[in-house]
């Protein structure tokens, strides 16, 4: 039986592989990029359900994340929010509060709302006495987050004593926040 070579050049050097041997190599490739595809497809799969699964499908949410006991954020319905914010059910708003206050709307099936949580919780204890901060679950009280045009979460509600209102969108870094205390309530 004879055999047949198969030369491959390389710049210095040559390497001779034998029909059997290349044939063997090329099943190798067939099977690698066979498979390769199921492994591609299944990562895509599981990529896909933990996106979906930490969208909407996971509302409900843990009871420890709803309640932060040991934190100074106080999370309002839309009876306290009315209470303690002002009422948002006219045409014109007017904060109630004795002191400036932040409001965080936001959702339990949020990951940048969980991301900026610790946050909030640290700028509440930092301005204790000086600001009150308050959370908005949206899903709960969706008519407080549509008089105030919310679409995207988390979203941040700077509401003074006195003057307009300013807002921030996505989550943002702490120092952000600390800037924008002292810009809208003057507070360093």
């Amino acid at each position: 039986m004879k055999s047949h070579l198969f030369y491959l050049s390389f710049p210095s050097a040559k390497i001779s592989l034998s029909l059997p041997l290349v044939l063997q190599f090329s099943a190798n490739i067939a099977f690698f990029e066979k498979n390769m595809r199921i492994i591609i497809i299944t990562l895509s799969a599981l990529l896909t359900f933990s996106l979906f699964s930490c969208s909407k499908s996971s509302k409900q949410g843990d009871a420890a994340e709803k309640t932060n006991k040991e934190n100074m954020v106080k999370e309002l319905d839309a009876e306290q929010f009315a209470n303690l914010v002002g009422d948002y059910t006219g045409t014109e708003f007017s904060f109630i509060g004795q002191r400036p206050c932040i409001v965080d709307f936001y959702a339990t099936w949020c990951g940048p709302c969980k991301a900026l949580s610790p946050v909030i919780d640290e700028i509440a204890a930092e301005y204790e006495g000086k600001i009150d901060v308050y959370r908005v679950d949206i899903d709960k009280s969706g008519e407080v987050s549509a008089a105030f045009g919310i679409q995207s979460v988390p979203t941040l509600i700077f509401f003074p004593v006195s003057g307009q209102p300013r807002s921030s969108v996505g989550l943002i870094p702490k120092e952000t926040i600390k800037e924008a205390i002292a810009l809208v309530f003057g507070i360093k």
